[in-house]
């Protein structure tokens, strides 16, 4: 199976070190996390290629937790030991995680569903798409917030604006040079005067539509576009625990997730 991205791990990383006293030993963090995740045996024992002693699942979770350290969410206490800092609990709160226990489960392989027992809830068919819908509509409110008007920096009533021309179809980011802006499909492209401005023309440019309005500035592309992606991140968060919620099950969510944010709009964002 495909290993769960770093934004799904980040968040559960958090709640799983503040539910164990806001310090743990980092071996203390890949099998719960593992559990978590419902990974296989094959999972947990897969090697890093070109370091075969190194563990795969381990060293991702390694990886994230300095992620979480350069975000000012976690901080090191020592050879080891994994400490969680008051803004980690300030966004465990504001994802009403913290208090709140961490969700161990059993692997599938160890799952036997006896009378008292309740199995992960795996949604099919209609119950799939209505679950898909449920969420989608749960969230809709928070997701209209519109790019770019809701995101702007205060002064922006002084800005001066530029009109960019493009084609009415959907944009993208070129993956080798993020300044370029492509339209796939068609023969056009377009080389912004730095990334900002080329991730700002995909987030507001709408289908149809052949122009941008583009703010001079390029510091106000770079701020709007910052603030609209830490909301989309947090919003994103927020439904993927949702959908833990309802399905106990965090692959299965993560699934769901991506067609709750396609039905909301919601870019997925690196």
């Amino acid at each position: 199976m495909a290993y769960p991205t770093q934004k799904m791990i980040e968040l559960p990383l958090l709640h799983l070190i503040e539910a164990n006293g806001g310090i743990v030993r980092a071996k203390e963090t890949y099998e719960p996390l593992a559990d978590y995740f419902r990974l296989t045996a094959e999972d947990r024992s897969a090697t890093l290629p070109k370091y075969p002693s190194t563990l795969r699942w381990q060293n991702r979770v390694q990886w994230i937790r300095q992620v979480l350290i350069d975000e000012g969410l976690l901080e090191s206490a020592g050879h080891g030991l994994w400490k969680i800092t008051a803004a980690g609990r300030r966004e465990l709160d504001r994802h009403g995680l913290l208090g709140k226990a961490f969700p161990v489960e059993k692997p599938a392989r160890e799952i036997s569903h006896g009378p008292n027992e309740t199995p992960p809830r795996t949604p099919t068919g209609g119950k799939k798409a209505n679950l898909i819908n449920h969420v989608a509509e749960i969230f809709r409110e928070k997701a209209v917030r519109q790019f770019p008007d809701s995101f702007f920096p205060d002064h922006i009533s002084q800005a001066a604006f530029r009109i960019v021309k493009v084609p009415p179809v959907i944009l993208r980011l070129d993956k080798q040079m993020r300044d370029r802006v492509l339209a796939p499909g068609l023969p056009f492209h377009y080389d912004a005067r730095n990334p900002a401005e080329a991730t700002y023309i995909v987030y507001a440019h709408i289908l149809g539509a052949r122009e941008v309005r583009v703010p001079e500035d390029s510091y106000i592309m770079f701020c709007t576009v910052k603030a609209y992606e830490k909301h989309v991140r947090v919003l994103r968060g927020e439904i993927l625990q949702r959908l833990a919620d309802l399905t106990m099950n965090g692959i299965v969510a993560a699934e769901l997730m991506v067609q709750v944010a396609e039905k909301l709009s919601l870019p997925a964002i690196e």
